[in-house]
This record gives C-alpha cells, structure tokens and sequence, in this order.
C-alpha cells in the first residue's frame, strides 16, 4: 500500500471522528480505524505515525464546518448510517401504560463493547426512536476493582460509531446517597438486614438453603450496623445488607440476595469516596425507578435476576419496568466474554481489543 493510499484513509477517518466529536480528532482512534481497514499496514505503523500525527493536526486546524464539507465532498461513504429497521421491529409489551417509553443501555466500563452489546444497545436505541421516547446510556460503575477510567470513553466512542445517540448519561456512582437511602427503607421495614457472617459461611449456607442468625435481628440492630459500614467501621467481606426473601428457592440468587457490601478498592472516578457499594441488582432497581425506565431489554443471561429485582422492586414499593429476555448472541470461533478475551491478549495470540478477529465493536 502505497504512503498516498494511507494518507487517504487517515484523512477520511481523520475527518469522520473529527465531525463525530465536535471538530476534535482523536489519534488513538483514528489509528485503530487505519488497521481495521488495512491491517497491512500493522508492520509499518511505527514508521507510519507520523504521517497520521501530521493529518490528524491538519485536519483539527479546521472549523467543524469546514471538516463537515471536506468529509461530505471527499468521503461521501463515511457519512453512511448503518442500516437499520426500525419499522419491523415488533411493538413493545405494554407500551401503551407509560407516559413516556424509556429504555436503557446499562454496560459496566470494565472493557471494551463487543457485538453481544451492541444488540443491547441498539435495540434499547430504536424502541426509544420508535415511539418518541428516550434512551439512556448509564454506566454500571459500582464495582471499582475491575472498572478503568479509559473504559468509559471508549464506550461512549464505540457506540457514536454505531450510530447510537443518547439522550442523557447517568453513572450509577453519582447515586449512591439514593442506594443507602433505599437500603435503609428497606431494612427500616424489615424486610431486610445485615448480615456479619464470613462470606465463605454465607457462601455455603445459600448453597444448602440456611437461613442465618443475623436473620433475626431486629430492625434498630441492623439499622445500627448499617451506619456502621457506611462509616467504614467493617472490612471487605465482613458485613453486607441481605434482602430477605426464600432461602429454600430453587433459584440460588433469589435466596436472600446481598443489596450492599464492602469494596475496598477506589473507584476510578470518585477515588475514596465511598466504601460501601451496591450490587448489580439492586443499583439496577434503585436506578431504573430514578429514570422512570419503562422497558429494558437484555440478553437471556438476565433472567435469573428478574426474580430478584422484582422482589426488590416489592420491598420499595415500586412499580417495575417492563423486561424482555433475548437471546444471547454467540458467534463461531470469535470469543465475545471478556474472561475469555483477555489471556488471549496476555499471551500475545491476539494484538489487543481491536484485533480485527475479535468480536468487539473496534475490532
């Protein structure tokens, strides 16, 4: 590939993450679209990033106007939305019931998005199109020991690339007075408590469906201890706050599931802020009632947990949103889990999240 054909694909990039971005290319990004359209080029790059560099820098001295033309004039292909069919999508379950139709998109910036995500994504996206709605991307950053700072923009920049728009971000950790306050109520009511066993035994009794002495304990009691974690007075793995629901069902996550517990490790964003975070399930809940969410849409995977924020959603009195369970997307010989993906970029099989073999949005 000749040094004139590369200028042309790093300008056409160049320009369309520039528009993309309000009149400010990224290097980084412009260099993983370069690769992705001519991995031949990979060899070349160390004596090739400078011709990037210098384009890069040439195309943010325009206006956004002015790149919004060049891209028009020049790379009228890169302006193409990826095709969707909004119109055959089938109506919404009770859509009819809310005043407004409100999805979600809901990743955790521990990695980068692959295409099971984007399924998520642009579905939520064009339900909210499609009747005049609004969609949400809210990122699930309550637990900060596997969550990175570059993983947030980098979601945001995968899903500008699909088309997405959002009509407001929210981040979970911005709640988290809402999540106490809710966890209070809900203990308060006694309908939940907390619990000190060591989480091996809690383990192992939720495994044999045994209830556990702190489940009698009065309200005041949990109460008390409650203020305790939330003043940092408990260590990672000696004290959370347990829903109470049925320690004999078969659904192994719907017996008595932790809404609260100890993280000992700063959040990317808040640092040390806060020790005391909820789960998965219960920020979902506490969440999607703040947001006035009427449906989400999600993966099959889900499905166990529609008991246990259901339960969750009684214990508040809350009216929940509508769920829908698809089928969870798989793609022959391309691993979308990222405890797969990962060794593989360890031990050097693959080049990283952008491997063009990978079934991530960058890649």
């Amino acid at each position: 590939m000749e040094v004139a054909e590369v200028e042309e694909v790093v300008r056409k990039h160049a320009l369309k993450n520039a528009v993309l971005h309000d009149g400010r290319a990224d290097l980084n990004a412009v260099v993983r679209k370069l690769l992705a359209e001519r991995p031949e080029v990979k060899p070349r790059l160390r004596e090739l990033i400078g011709l990037v560099r210098r384009v890069v820098e040439e195309v943010n001295r325009l206006s956004l106007d002015e790149q919004r033309r060049v891209l028009e004039e020049r790379y009228p292909e890169a302006l193409e939305a990826p095709r969707r069919a909004r119109e055959g999508l089938p109506p919404l379950p009770r859509a009819e019931g809310f005043d407004l139709v409100v999805t979600r998109f809901a990743p955790e910036p521990n990695g980068y998005l692959h295409l099971g995500h984007a399924k998520a994504a642009i579905l939520s996206h064009e339900y909210a199109r499609m009747y005049g709605g609004k969609f949400i991307l809210r990122f699930e950053d309550t637990n900060p020991r596997v969550e990175k700072v570059e993983y947030y923009e980098a979601i945001r920049e995968d899903l500008r690339e699909l088309g997405v728009k959002w009509d407001e971000e929210r981040l979970v950790s911005d709640d988290m007075e809402e999540m106490y306050r809710a966890a209070r109520e809900i203990v308060a009511r006694g309908l939940g408590y907390v619990c000190t066993c060591p989480l091996k035994l809690l383990r192992a009794r939720r495994r044999r469906g045994e209830e556990c002495e702190c489940r009698s304990r009065g309200v005041d009691e949990s109460l008390e201890l409650l203020d305790r974690m939330l003043e940092g007075a408990f260590k990672e793995g000696e004290a959370v706050v347990r829903l109470k629901t049925d320690m004999r069902s078969e659904n192994l996550a719907f017996r008595d599931p932790v809404l609260l517990r100890v993280i000992d490790h700063p959040h990317p964003l808040k640092g040390d802020r806060y020790v005391v975070y909820p789960t998965y399930d219960f920020a979902c809940v506490v969440e999607d009632h703040l947001m006035k969410v009427s449906h989400v849409l999600r993966s099959i995977e889900f499905e166990a947990r529609v008991q246990v924020q259901e339960a969750i959603y009684a214990a508040m009195g809350w009216r929940p949103p509508v769920a829908i369970q698809f089928g969870r997307l798989s793609m022959e010989g391309a691993p979308l889990s990222k405890r797969r993906i990962a060794p593989l970029i360890r031990e050097g099989v693959i080049s990283g999240w952008d491997d063009p073999r990978l079934a991530t949005i960058r890649g």
